[in-house]
């Protein structure tokens, strides 16, 4: 999107895996006078996150729509992300501030929180104090908001029922530098007859993916145990290690497993059963199977 466009392709049009012509050029429906940083999806409605701290959303049924904070000073809008099945959104930028939108009300948003600096961070190429927002990811739910930090560390916040932000964690001591993607891995949920919060995935331009717990404590008491998820060789295997892999403290959230990928990730998503794929600097795409037990 370095070209100022927003260009859309219709798989089902797809002959061969790789799709070179867009169905349609949406940016003039966009009307862009900013690059673009991040798309996301909900149903008919496309928002895109520019270099002019705006949220611009597109519906076939409304039009345009520019959701914007005038009271805030010039920013960069890196991410935005749809809440599941609702008309709210959120989004993040240079200024280190989440928002929470409602996209009938685009001239303010619903609320907002400044990330503060973190003293504890283990990371050694903070971006900025406080640290940028680079990415979001909802829960399955959509009870739980997770931030990709700039100073590598990832703050999960739930939405009260006053549509207020309310800090829950700090995940840190996992990457050391930015985190670039983060999912929730819904392995499995075919077999289960509720949405799963507490499994969380991250990959960082330090090239390392992390699969989290958030525990009960946070991802929800009727939540599924990964560890009854996850391959329990796998897990004993990482249980077993010295270092940063091991947390006897199971009230806090912990890192289950890393997997060292190498390359830089720029974006990673999962499938239902168990798989995360990650794009990254390079011109591939990997895919990891995790091990789970039968």
């Amino acid at each position: 999107m370095e070209d100022d466009r927003i260009l859309e392709y219709d798989l089902r049009q797809a002959g061969k895996p790789i799709v070179t012509e867009p169905t349609r050029d949406l940016t003039e429906l966009f009307e862009l006078d900013e690059e673009v940083n991040q798309i996301s999806f909900s149903k008919n409605r496309i928002i895109a996150a520019d270099d002019g701290g705006a949220v611009r959303l597109f519906s076939n049924d409304g039009g345009l729509t520019v959701l914007r904070d005038n009271s805030a000073p010039p920013f960069l809008m890196t991410c935005c992300s749809f809440r599941r099945t609702s008309d709210q959104l959120a989004s993040g930028g240079t200024d280190c501030t989440l928002y929470y939108w409602d996209i009938r009300k685009p001239r303010k948003p619903l609320d907002s929180m400044c990330i503060p600096r973190d003293d504890d961070s283990a990371a050694v190429n903070q971006v900025c104090n406080p640290p940028m927002v680079h990415t979001l990811a909802w829960s399955p739910s959509g009870r739980l908001l997770a931030s990709g930090l700039g100073d590598g560390t990832i703050e999960v916040v739930s939405i009260a029922k006053n549509k207020k932000f309310v800090h829950q964690s700090r995940l840190r001591n996992g990457h050391s530098n930015s985190v670039a993607s983060l999912c929730f891995p819904n392995f499995g949920c075919g077999k289960r007859k509720s949405p799963d919060d507490r499994l969380l995935a991250s990959i960082g331009t330090d090239g390392v993916i992390f699969l989290w717990d958030l525990n009960p404590t946070i991802g929800g008491r009727d939540a599924t145990d990964p560890a009854k998820i996850l391959s329990k060789k796998l897990l004993e295997l990482e249980e077993g290690k010295d270092g940063e892999f091991k947390d006897s403290n199971k009230k806090d959230p912990k890192i289950l497993f890393g997997i060292p990928h190498q390359a830089k990730g720029n974006w990673m998503v999962s499938n239902l059963t168990n798989s995360l794929f990650v794009a990254d600097t390079t011109s591939e795409i990997t895919g990891y199977t995790i091990p789970l037990q039968h």
